[in-house]
């Protein structure tokens, strides 16, 4: 820490300080600035506090730029001791005050990494929509887009409500590679998906590519293909209850 005595450029900062917070400004204390000792740039929220016999007498927060201002009631020795987070802590320097007067001064501090406690798990759960259950199957739709090569319907959606086949929905979607895996209900499935009627099943879900599918619907292969199109529906009694 330098201690510097009272100069025109502090006195023009003591002003500005009397313009700002007049029933505030120092008549005796100490002020300056707390600076990182590598860069010179001003260390924000340092805490800066003025030691009396051992206990804290005043203390104060640094500005954006590293400023701070503490007021003394009396003159004598006192101890400035300097804290800031990522900064190693640094032996409290010795200040004198004589009457009527303000020090200013300027306090370098080292940086220094801070070690920290190794993380702890609390807990894990799967991404309910990469999940092959009907709450994985709402979960996909709550963040499904309207429109494009990948689809999540309802039975209350257009592309539902108007069908009277599975085929009629897929008749909505775009894209459709030759080869289509069916799932239903989370499995796969050789049934004639199809030609059943939409109005067994609550939703439909669509990917025109397997591989950026759900993870459920990944894998698969189409014969001795693994380029394959997804569909996979869900019924009535997969519903919750």
């Amino acid at each position: 820490m330098t201690t510097e005595p009272t100069t025109m450029r502090y006195l023009g900062w003591l002003f500005a300080a009397f313009a700002l917070l007049p029933s505030q400004a120092l008549a005796q204390g100490i002020t300056g600035q707390v600076v990182d000792a590598e860069t010179g740039a001003g260390v924000a929220a340092a805490q800066v506090a003025l030691l009396v016999d051992g206990e804290v007498h005043a203390s104060v927060q640094t500005d954006e730029d590293g400023w701070f201002s503490l007021r003394v009631l009396r003159s004598g020795d006192f101890l400035l001791r300097t804290r800031a987070l990522g900064y190693a802590e640094r032996a409290a320097d010795p200040v004198r005050v004589e009457p009527r007067e303000v020090v200013e001064v300027r306090v370098e501090l080292a940086r220094q990494a801070i070690a920290l406690e190794p993380i702890t798990v609390t807990g894990r759960r799967e991404d309910p929509r990469h999940a092959a259950t009907f709450e994985g199957f709402l979960a996909r739709r709550a963040v499904a887009r309207p429109v494009g090569p990948d689809r999540v319907v309802l039975r209350t959606d257009p592309e539902m409500a108007a069908a009277m086949t599975v085929r009629d929905v897929m008749r909505w979607f775009i894209g459709r590679r030759n080869c289509l895996v069916v799932f239903m209900d989370g499995r796969r499935t050789s049934w004639p998906v199809l030609d059943l009627s939409a109005s067994w099943f609550e939703g439909v879900e669509f990917y025109r590519d397997g591989f950026t599918a759900p993870f459920p619907y990944r894998g698969e292969f189409c014969g001795n293909s693994s380029n394959y199109s997804v569909l996979a529906v869900w019924s009535e009694r997969s519903s919750p209850r």
